[in-house]
């Protein structure tokens, strides 16, 4: 009998102590629900684009509009068959097929300045260039940005992705490395010794 009254109110109690703490913490769960949803456009992803403006040939990949500061990141050049990790000083050439790596909405932006959506992706093509994921744990790097500590010039590799508390988002410049980021490289050699 005594459980019989009791289940009510541990029903009860549950539902009235989710609807004090959602007072308390003052949580809208539309809100809560646009905060995932930005989350997931935010989410880096990639694209292949084949490079159709012609006044982009020749152009430094650094000098490319708008690139910088736009939270996207150039991971792999395919050109004719060889495809490598470009750097800033890379030239650009007609028919040279970037990926991209960043928010869909960012992305969807360079179709207009560099071309055409690629039908190739440029990871599938065999090469000789590997990623690694990196953990951050030395202390002479943690509080600098990914601009300071230039992996390019380092080792040749192209950070595309941070990971922390299991939030993904895109390797900007000024992105500050914490203890435990997970980084994902793209190099032709290893870039956890460097």
């Amino acid at each position: 009998m005594a459980y019989a009254i009791a289940y009510p109110f541990g029903v009860f109690g549950i539902i009235l102590t989710m609807l004090i703490t959602k007072l308390a913490l003052r949580m809208n769960p539309d809100t809560e629900a646009k905060t995932g949803s930005d989350q997931t456009e935010r989410s880096p992803t990639n694209l292949a684009l084949e490079v159709t403006n012609q006044n982009l040939e020749g152009v430094f990949l650094n000098q490319i509009p708008f690139l910088e500061g736009s939270g996207v990141v150039v991971s792999r050049l395919l050109r004719g068959e060889q495809v490598f990790v470009p750097e800033s000083a890379t030239r650009i050439a007609l028919g040279d097929v970037l990926n991209l790596v960043g928010p869909l909405n960012q992305l969807r932006r360079f179709i207009r300045i560099i071309g055409r959506e690629s039908a190739i992706d440029v990871k599938a093509v065999p090469s000789k260039l590997t990623t690694e994921r990196v953990y951050v744990t030395r202390r002479a790097v943690i509080g600098r940005t990914l601009k300071e500590l230039d992996f390019e010039s380092l080792c040749g590799a192209v950070i595309t992705r941070v990971t922390r508390a299991e939030i993904e988002f895109t390797a900007g410049d000024d992105v500050q490395l914490q203890f435990g980021d997970l980084l994902l490289a793209a190099a032709l050699g290893s870039v956890s010794n460097s």
